[in-house]
């Protein structure tokens, strides 16, 4: 199981890599509940390489952005680095990614949880925080699919609403969705991997949002 989630990670990240010279973008905005209930938006956007052959329609996910206008949060990442839940706690911006997989558990020090957890500060960008600083409630806000696998024209653009994304209004929380998982690093944890294979720097200010 080890050695099947570490060649698809390879071929993931080497698909995206590919996928460079030409790119399909997508570009939306979409209505994210927070865990009080209330309601903000996020402007998003990201690149898929067009073309993956010889093995796919479609080449990697070169990156995902969401912009957080009123706080001014941009997160912006490549694959696999994206949110499951982009939430504000007392008005904070606040990012959380679920690692899946055994290379980048080990890489990045087997979190609790497996939970990168990021929280937005106005002087030094995205910090990283401890998963335990996560109130109750948090449930799985953000689109889970923005690219088809086949077909551009079915790529998430333009307004998604809260009833579009979740017509049946059924919520995942944060915490069913690692009791459902399971800690995937606890389980993967120790021994020794060998890979050219470096992080992204997750922390600090990612670039220059949409204007």
């Amino acid at each position: 199981m080890r050695v099947v989630a570490k060649a698809a990670l390879g071929v993931a990240l080497l698909s995206g890599a590919s996928a460079c010279s030409r790119n399909d973008t997508a570009v939306w905005i979409e209505e994210v509940e927070s865990r009080d209930g209330s309601v903000f938006q996020l402007e998003g956007k990201g690149e898929r390489g067009a073309s993956g052959f010889p093995f796919a329609h479609r080449g990697g996910i070169g990156y995902q952005s969401y912009y957080h206008r009123l706080s001014k949060a941009y997160w912006k990442a490549p694959a696999p680095y994206y949110p499951e839940v982009f939430d504000l706690v007392d008005g904070v911006p606040y990012v959380v990614v679920a690692l899946r997989g055994n290379m980048l558990c080990h890489l990045l020090d087997y979190p609790a949880n497996s939970l990168l957890v990021f929280r937005w500060t106005d002087k030094a960008g995205w910090e990283r925080a401890p998963s335990d600083v996560l109130p109750h409630g948090l449930h799985l806000n953000i689109l889970s699919e923005v690219f088809s696998e086949r077909d551009k024209a079915r790529d998430v653009r333009g307004f998604v609403s809260l009833q579009s994304k979740n017509p049946y209004g059924v919520k995942e929380t944060l915490a069913d969705s690692i009791r459902k998982g399971g800690d995937l690093c606890e389980k993967l944890r120790g021994g020794s991997i060998k890979t050219d294979y470096v992080v992204p720097r997750l922390t600090g200010f990612h670039g220059r949002p949409p204007q």
